[in-house]
């Protein structure tokens, strides 16, 4: 029931430090037909048999030691905290708040559909510890959320983010780019109208075809198909930079179905990747340095100036940034120049000192 440990890579640029995070997974099921990602049909016996209990915190806790410096979350990942019976919500709750009572976290995250939160009683959420919440919002096309029956799901955030912030309470949107009559452009919209809304934070996750789910039936129908890898990395690379651009923390990139869902479904067809978000970093500093480039006027001898941290994003996968320079411009000789003075996320297109 409690998400295995993963250490995680490097932070890649413009990422602010994130919490640490002791995550409980909550099984999809109990969401409702707004979410993609629950089984179909629902079975709601099976869903109550994977939900976590009390004891199961305590075997985070044990589980995933302190970090020095960082504020620990007790994070409720998954379904809908709200969807779920309160006689199995309210023993979590009650053991979460106990471990915040002890000092061993910070606060108490919940995941919660907008619908739902409207209704829900933050002020004693607060109380018991809760100091952030996520909201799955999908998307904010009309034609998108109208297969999920979610079309009032941005007005309902707005709302929502409004009542969080009255009661401090952080709160995070979760955007599922690829559903059903999604497209680039309407992807990159999202990314505008959701900074127009400055959450705290967002999540990117590519929606992919998982077995079991309800995303499955339209994909075996014809009626859909997901996105390619390059396809993903072409529109949440153009999302990632709407965040940055509005100085929104985009905390994390691509879903891991082995890790992320209690069912752990098979993916059948879609852009997984176990890293993702380092193809789409390096894809904006691969436009970035092609860039630089196509406006010099001697291509022949380059060196690229970056921060250590980021040489691997400068190369791209496989080298697949410097092979293109030699590809595309004849680029004959690249030197590469580390340079801890450097900020992350910028690198410098120059020429080869003589």
């Amino acid at each position: 029931m409690v998400e295995r440990a993963r250490n995680a890579a490097e932070a890649p640029p413009h990422t602010p430090r994130q919490p640490h995070i002791i995550p409980v997974l909550v099984p999809h099921g109990l969401c409702g037909p707004r979410c993609p990602l629950c089984p179909a049909p629902d079975d709601g016996d099976v869903t109550l048999s994977l939900m976590p209990a009390a004891p199961d915190i305590a075997a985070a806790m044990d589980r995933y030691p302190s970090e020095s410096g960082r504020r620990r979350l007790l994070a409720f990942y998954g379904g809908s905290m709200a969807a779920v019976p309160h006689g199995i919500r309210a023993p979590l709750l009650d053991a979460a708040e106990r471990e915040l009572r002890s000092g061993r976290i910070e606060g108490i995250r919940l995941c919660c559909d907008p619908a739902r939160l409207l209704h829900m009683p933050l002020g004693e959420w607060h109380a018991r510890g809760v100091r952030s919440v996520e909201i799955p919002l999908l998307s904010t096309s009309s034609r998108v959320l109208g297969a999920w029956d979610a079309e009032r799901f941005p007005a309902e955030t707005v709302r929502s983010l409004s009542r969080l912030r009255f009661r401090n309470i952080e709160c995070g949107l979760q955007l599922l780019p690829g559903l059903p009559g999604d497209s680039h452009e309407q992807s990159v919209l999202t990314a505008k109208r959701v900074a127009d809304m400055a959450p705290d934070y967002v999540r990117i996750l590519p929606a992919m075809v998982l077995q079991g789910t309800r995303l499955e039936a339209p994909w075996r129908s014809g009626s859909w198909r997901p996105m390619s890898l390059d396809q993903a990395v072409h529109s949440v690379a153009a999302m990632l930079q709407v965040f940055r651009d509005a100085g929104i923390p985009v905390a994390r990139i691509g879903l891991q179905p082995e890790f992320d869902l209690v069912r752990g479904p098979g993916v059948l067809d879609g852009p997984y990747h176990p890293a993702l978000r380092h193809l789409v970093e390096s894809h904006l500093f691969r436009r970035s340095i092609l860039d630089q480039t196509l406006r010099r006027a001697n291509r022949t001898e380059l060196v690229l100036r970056f921060h250590p941290a980021d040489e691997s994003y400068v190369r791209g996968p496989m080298n697949q940034t410097l092979r293109e320079l030699k590809r595309r411009f004849q680029v004959q000789q690249i030197q590469l120049e580390p340079d801890d003075g450097m900020p992350r996320g910028t690198p410098e297109v120059g020429e080869v000192s003589r």
